[in-house]
């Protein structure tokens, strides 16, 4: 929770955001029209709208019809899904790094043999 805004300002400010989610604007042009009405950066309001979404309550205000044990297992296996997209991506970049590396430690080893070959008199 930001430390910037009491928890009432924040919660006023989204509820007023939220209705409209409902027309299909998205959240950061509606933080771009509310934020500075209720003083608020706009990118801090659209987190918290995002954020507000994320946690299951409606573009209407109103929370889901899911217990509060759904809920938990819900956004716990949210967590779980953003946690394994960025180790899929760490190993993505991994992966896509290696060949890179061996392909210069493969010329740089070349360039070696050239340069010992001119060193030793036998390359021309």
């Amino acid at each position: 929770m930001s430390k910037r805004y009491p928890s009432w300002h924040r919660e006023a400010a989204v509820r007023l955001a939220l209705p409209y989610l409902d027309k299909g604007d998205s959240p950061y042009a509606i933080a771009k029209v509310i934020g500075p009405l209720v003083g608020v950066h706009p990118g801090t309001l659209r987190a918290w709208i995002c954020k507000e979404l994320a946690e299951g309550v409606q573009p209407s205000g109103d929370l889901t019809d899911l217990s509060a044990a759904e809920r938990s297992e819900l956004q716990r296996l949210r967590t779980e899904n953003r946690e394994l997209k960025r180790i899929g991506a760490d190993r993505r970049l991994r992966s896509s790094a290696v060949p890179t590396v061996r392909l210069q430690v493969d010329i740089d080893r070349r360039q070696l043999a050239g340069l010992l070959l001119c060193i030793q008199g036998r390359g021309d």
